[in-house]
């Protein structure tokens, strides 16, 4: 078997296993890894953080062990499925005619850990040794915020004794493939649940007061606001600009009662300069404006504000440099949401986000595929870069 056709199926034997965040025990996916790392004589240590979430990790120890280590993060867990909504299984790993290889983390983002690995694999084959250990990890929960995952990892002894110079973790892809985005921070993370009272009576009644009235102004107000932040800025991950989206709208009991109460579930992004006494006033307006009973109840407020400084990270121009050596072109900038690598950052762990990902963005979408290519390309940049990187003193 070619090396090429080896990462194809290590590919999507990670695919078959169904590491669905709120469900799995990981068990199937950590003996994968396991034969992974003995495949290519790597150190593996399981952490196990709590019950059904363990954090694995390989070394491939560097040259020069005493040099602070280069850090691969990436994670195990994916989203749940819609399965009726897909073209194939969504954790069959089909490969279609086009070289499409089809399924639930191929580009969110198990494509990224096993390219990590197969790059290894490809280094090892070549006798090339690097000054610097890898330390590759895979971690549960990001999906679901990481509190059970990273966000405990890097408070265990296993982590702490790391010595640790550089980190890297996930990015978005680009639909240009000459052009490979690099992100050096995060956005804030608000979510808001807003409650919409009103007069309760028959369905039949025109009444005034109506919860499902206010509910419309409130609408109104959050879809001109997005409306407002979207025509800001053509760039994809433009760091000036808020997110804000709809996540769910919840209330009512039958079809001739008018409810007393709506609830209106939002994830917003706020960027790292944003005036947060400034945008606290805007989300009462908002309430003010679709009327009497209408208030917000915070979710989530995480501030993510210690991105990395990369003017005073080399690591960095070694990425930019590379990738420019390749023939890509490089986008720099905050990331729209948020993953782990916000956790080394908090801990001022110097980090990027980045997926050699060139073409259309799918994560967490229906039928989402990247191409054989594409992953095999994958592999080739993170030769280069892990060379780079390993060896730069």
């Amino acid at each position: 078997m070619s090396l090429d056709e080896l990462a194809v199926k290590n590919f999507q034997k990670y695919i078959q296993i169904p590491t669905l965040s709120q469900t799995t025990d990981y068990v199937d996916c950590v003996e994968f890894l396991r034969g992974q790392a003995q495949s290519l004589n790597l150190s593996f240590e399981v952490i196990q953080l709590k019950p059904k979430r363990p954090v694995v990790m390989m070394k491939w120890i560097g040259l020069q062990p005493d040099l602070p280590c280069i850090f691969l993060n990436s994670h195990m867990d994916v989203v749940p499925v819609e399965e009726e909504q897909w073209t194939y299984p969504p954790f069959d790993a089909h490969i279609d005619e086009e070289g499409r290889i089809f399924g639930r983390g191929t580009q969110d983002m198990k494509i990224v850990g096993i390219q990590y690995l197969e790059a290894i694999r490809r280094l090892q084959l070549d006798g090339i040794r690097l000054a610097r250990t890898l330390v590759v990890t895979f971690v549960p929960d990001e999906e679901i915020g990481g509190q059970e995952g990273m966000k405990l990892f890097v408070q265990t002894p296993e982590f702490k004794s790391l010595n640790i110079a550089f980190g890297l973790d996930e990015g978005c892809g680009s639909s240009n493939p000459k052009l490979l985005y690099l992100f050096y921070g995060e956005k804030h993370k608000w979510s808001l649940r807003f409650h919409v009272t009103g007069s309760v009576g028959h369905g039949s009644l025109n009444m005034e007061n109506t919860a499902g009235e206010k509910l419309a102004r409130l609408l109104r107000s959050l879809y001109d606001f997005r409306t407002e932040e979207m025509e800001k800025s053509q760039a994809p991950y433009h760091t000036d600009v808020t997110s804000l989206n709809v996540t769910k709208i919840e209330g009512g009991q039958q079809d001739n009662v008018i409810p007393s109460e709506f609830q209106v579930t939002t994830d917003i992004r706020l960027p790292p300069n944003v005036n947060l006494e400034a945008w606290n006033e805007i989300v009462q307006n908002w309430c003010s404006k679709a009327g009497d009973g209408v208030w917000a109840e915070q979710l989530v407020c995480e501030i993510i504000d210690k991105p990395t400084d990369i003017n005073k990270t080399p690591f960095y121009q070694v990425l930019v440099d590379t990738l420019k050596q390749m023939g890509f072109e490089t986008y720099t900038s905050i990331l729209i949401g948020v993953t782990d690598a916000r956790f080394l950052r908090q801990i001022t762990i110097p980090s990027i986000g980045f997926s050699p990902l060139t073409s259309e963005v799918l994560a967490h979408q229906h039928d989402e595929h990247v191409s054989r290519d594409e992953l095999l390309e994958g592999i080739n940049i993170y030769y280069k870069l892990l060379t780079n990187l390993g060896n730069y003193q």
